[in-house]
């Protein structure tokens, strides 16, 4: 085995001595052509295209570890402080972390090997290596892991996974293996993102028997015997833009597989064909990729398979025409088994998208998101999708999608204070290709909201109240909105008034004589902070009331009986009160005084005697203006008449008295009749003046 390693590495020799620039600068290059992933919500560990070797000093020596089951895995974080002190306890958002482990084993067994459990853990920052004839790190049966930037070398297989879900292995750098590098069986729904695979004595990447519906996208294979290879009964996986160079075989070889899709990778100078559809693959989609000079820059794929859909690909040594200038050539790329209908004129190349305010390492919610939408040579436009992750990539929960704009405002409150969190950011373009970017970890933190503003002034500029404040001490962590002016006729009743950028407001809707009170708060992007001590102000009023009187004129008004007075006043403000008085020998009677609508009062004349009097109605407003009206009215309700039964009949027979002066006689009658009409009269004066006394005295 070492022996044919060798002579694998001797055949690509000319090929890295002439590549060597390209070589050295790896993480560029993975930069400007790693560029499209697919994102499965299910799936975890997305993350971006630097590979990582652990830091050699912070590194422990560790014996080879054997893990199986739940409890087992539970005891040995305790023992191994993978727990952190027990803060840790292996939940989704509390994953344990195995990190700079440096397990060299010289034979076997297994350097890791983790079994039957689904503990959310992460390997990070280890080495592993020596391990032969078995795996430097294994796992059979986990679920909810993720593995990343270890160094994983000089073993017969790199990393093997066979069972479980929800894994993720990213950015690892995985060199020198003698069989495999990366080798997935019977798992479903995990990710291959962001790894270097080099020098693997067989297969770089594997996917066989019941490896469904994963993906491996962005990762740099390079300089082994086979790229990726997907065996019998792994249908469904994505291969996307990974950088699949300087194999001494095939780039990509898939066999006795379905649905296989390959698109935007960079498939170059592999000794063989750059993809090889072989007998048994079917409707595999392959197109987006860039072949370039593989098998020596002639038939650079084959198609022995059925139903497989090969287009829109770019093949380095093909020339043809394209009278459209669509940059599609207009006749097909051919090859002794298939044929691409639809080949490319240039090269597809994407750039990822990026965060441009995320450098931060402790942010507060709401955050504001801003970053760049990739671009790609056929212009495709895109639209952008936003994951969080709180366990360091074990699972995403989705924030939005599609959004076309290139900006969000990010509140999530379903993430507990001073968690640990990372963003995904997945752009996808009209042809259904995709860019990624990850953020780095942050710190996500409650807002800190602005401080109530200060030496708030309220002043009364002619019916019109001036308001003026000073800034808050602290607009929090956020920038500032807009300050909010709340207004009530009591310091318990105030409601939100209105808004303004400014720190002053002018109300003019405000009553004259009323007492307002005011408060100002300040917000933020994150929220509104606390209102100000209120202050109050009353409304000046120098404008007199008026009115409008139902009973009577500018004249002599002649009164009798009972009287209804009503009174109409208006005013600018509110009324307090209403007085009426009856003003007899230039004294002033009040006879009511009237509080509320309606101001109305039934005066009854019978209680004043007769004659000239005036009466004055006086209006006054809650700010003590008033109004003074004055009305003469004459009372008049003692008119006497004479009935017919004090007539006499002096065609009667009646007794008569003589005078000595020979008159004619009086009637007796006429003399009673006389004498009751003085007393009647006589009574009705003494009743008046009665009624006068009392009123007057």
């Amino acid at each position: 085995m070492l022996v044919r390693n060798k002579l694998q590495h001797l055949v690509v020799l000319f090929i890295l001595i002439t590549t060597a620039f390209s070589l050295g600068n790896n993480t560029n290059a993975q930069g400007n052509e790693l560029a499209n992933n697919s994102v499965p919500l299910t799936t975890n560990g997305l993350g971006s295209n630097l590979v990582i070797s652990p830091q050699v000093t912070l590194l422990q020596p560790h014996s080879p570890i054997i893990i199986n089951g739940n409890a087992d895995f539970k005891t040995q974080a305790s023992s191994n402080g993978w727990d952190e002190a027990g803060t840790r306890d292996g939940s989704p958002d509390s994953p344990f972390v195995l990190s700079y482990l440096n397990i060299t084993v010289i034979g076997g067994p297994d350097g890791l090997n983790i079994s039957n459990t689904d503990t959310h853990f992460i390997l990070s920052n280890g080495l592993f290596t020596g391990v032969i004839g078995w795996s430097a790190v294994n796992l059979k049966n986990v679920s909810n892991a993720v593995i990343t930037e270890n160094e994983v070398s000089f073993s017969s297989r790199g990393i093997t996974i066979n069972g479980g879900s929800n894994v993720a292995i990213t950015n690892n750098n995985v060199h020198n293996n003698d069989f495999r590098g990366i080798n997935l069986v019977n798992i479903q729904g995990m990710t291959v993102s962001g790894n270097s695979v080099s020098f693997t004595g067989a297969e770089a990447v594997v996917a066989e028997s019941g490896a469904f519906n994963n993906i491996i996208r962005n990762n740099h294979i390079f300089n082994n015997s086979q790229g990726i290879v997907i065996w019998a009964g792994a249908s469904g996986n994505q291969l996307l833009s990974n950088r699949i160079e300087f194999n001494s075989n095939e780039g990509i070889f898939v066999k006795d597989s379905a649905n296989v899709v390959i698109n935007a990778n960079t498939l170059y100078f592999n000794i063989r064909v750059g993809v090889n559809l072989a007998s048994g693959s079917s409707l595999a989609r392959l197109g987006w990729n860039n072949f370039e000079w593989n098998n020596g820059g002639t038939e650079q794929f084959t198609d022995d398979g059925t139903g497989n859909l090969i287009e829109l690909n770019y093949f380095s040594e093909f020339i043809g025409p394209d009278v459209d200038n669509n940059k599609i050539y207009d006749t097909p790329y051919v090859t002794i088994s298939g044929q691409d209908t639809s080949p490319l004129v240039l090269q597809y190349t994407s750039t990822n998208p990026f965060f441009i305010n995320l450098d931060d390492p402790i942010l507060y919610r709401p955050v504001q998101l801003v970053w760049n939408n990739p671009t790609n040579s056929y212009n495709h436009s895109s639209s952008s999708s936003l994951y969080y992750s709180t366990n360091f990539g074990l699972s995403w929960t989705s924030a939005i999608i599609d959004l076309t704009s290139k900006s969000y405002l990010w509140n999530p409150y379903d993430i507990t204070s001073g968690a640990t969190v990372q963003l995904l950011l997945v752009s996808q373009t009209s042809e259904n290709l995709f860019t990624s970017v990850q953020s780095n970890p942050f710190q996500l933190f409650d807002p800190i909201l602005p401080s109530n503003p200060n030496n708030v002034i309220a002043g009364d500029n002619s019916g019109v109240v001036d308001l003026s404040w000073s800034t808050p001490n602290t607009f929090g962590t956020h920038n500032f909105t807009s300050y909010s002016v709340y207004r009530g006729s009591s310091i318990g009743a105030l409601i939100l008034y209105a808004n303004t950028v400014n720190r002053w407001y002018n109300d003019s809707d405000v009553i004259p004589g009323m007492t307002y009170f005011y408060a100002i708060s300040a917000s933020s992007v994150a929220g509104e902070g606390n209102q100000s001590i209120p202050t109050s102000i009353q409304v000046l009023d120098t404008e007199p009331p008026s009115f409008t009187v139902d009973a009577f004129t500018d004249g002599i008004n002649d009164l009798s009986g009972n009287v209804l007075i009503k009174i109409n006043p208006t005013d600018n403000g509110e009324i307090d009160r209403v007085d009426i008085e009856l003003v007899i020998n230039g004294v002033d009677n009040l006879l009511v005084r009237l509080t509320a609508d309606p101001y109305e009062f039934l005066f009854d004349t019978t209680t004043v005697e007769d004659g000239t009097y005036s009466i004055t109605i006086s209006v006054y407003d809650k700010s003590s203006n008033s109004v003074m009206v004055s009305y003469a009215i004459t009372i008049e309700n003692d008119v006497i008449t004479i009935s017919s039964s004090t007539i006499v009949d002096t065609t009667k027979t009646s007794s008569t008295t003589s005078t000595s002066d020979g008159d004619l006689p009086l009637p007796i009658d006429f003399i009673s009749s006389i004498i009751g009409l003085i007393s009647f009269v006589s009574l009705i004066f003494i009743s008046r003046r009665i009624k006068y006394l009392k009123l007057n005295y």
